[in-house]
């Protein structure tokens, strides 16, 4: 897991809201928060269109 992070990558994120609509959004920085289980932490800004989704 550790080193599918290193260097820090670009990444696209799904999500789907309670509703069913869907949207992937670009996400310039993640990280681990645990190995095990391994889980990846990812920011979003409540003004972005995917926050509520």
């Amino acid at each position: 897991m550790k080193s599918s992070l290193q260097p820090t990558p670009k990444v696209l994120v799904s999500c789907r809201g309670l509703n069913g609509e869907e949207n992937v959004l670009a996400v310039a920085y993640c990280g681990n928060c645990s190995y095990a289980p391994p889980m990846v932490m990812v920011g979003i800004v409540p003004t972005r269109y995917s926050y509520p989704l």
